[in-house]
């Protein structure tokens, strides 16, 4: 929950920063709003990858980013409900758990690579 919270108060830093630093260099309402819309269009990925790591950390699907962004009730209700229910205690269908007490390796996503042996002509020798 403390990454949530540290990630989206980064987040509005940056939008504001950047919204403030343009309305004091310029006067142009057009060129305010160019910017604003721009800052936008650039933080919307990290806001949707934050959201999606939280809901996964929930134990929920990650398509419920789109009500939650799309919305302006969603969007509220979101934070809060994101930003205030603890997360899985115990290793979900996700990933594992957030708190660092349980086992660290999901049981549906994980890869082993023990026991792999590259081939000795990658190509590699004497490096």
């Amino acid at each position: 929950m403390k990454e949530f919270w540290l990630g989206f108060l980064l987040i509005l830093m940056i939008y504001f920063g950047v919204i403030s630093i343009t309305g004091l260099v310029t006067q142009s309402h057009q060129a305010f709003k160019f910017v604003e819309i721009g800052i936008t269009i650039l933080l919307f990925w990290p806001c949707a990858c934050l959201v999606a790591k939280r809901l996964h950390d929930l134990n929920l699907s990650a398509w419920l980013v789109l009500p939650i962004l799309f919305s302006n009730l969603g969007q509220w209700v979101g934070l809060f409900c994101l930003g205030l229910i603890p997360g899985s205690e115990k290793n979900n269908e996700y990933g594992p758990a957030s708190d660092g007490t349980t086992n660290r390796h999901s049981t549906k996503h994980r890869t082993d690579f023990s026991g792999v042996q590259l081939p000795s002509s990658i190509g590699m020798e004497g490096r």
